[in-house]
């Protein structure tokens, strides 16, 4: 059985905060990290529907699977994982 991911980018731009929580097809909160001081989201070679919700100063991006994110000064690149 294939165990299918999820996972939600939430950027506060005003804050420059970028939350990343991964759950598993049963919902559960797999894992969760946080990132600070980013201007920037770049979504490379995923799966996102983006954005998916646009609220005041929140970008919700969500994406299939499991994501790298990888922070190169103020961006966030994000990358499938592997």
């Amino acid at each position: 059985m294939r165990v299918m991911a999820v996972t939600l980018l939430f950027h506060i731009r005003d804050k420059g905060v970028v939350k990343k929580l991964v759950y598993d097809n049963a919902g559960r909160k797999v894992s969760e990290e946080k990132f600070n001081d980013i201007k920037n989201v770049v979504l490379e070679n995923t799966n996102a529907r983006l954005p998916t919700g646009l609220y005041s100063n929140i970008t919700l991006y969500v994406i299939d699977g499991n994501v790298d994110a990888t922070r190169n000064n103020a961006i966030l690149v994000v990358k499938k994982s592997k």
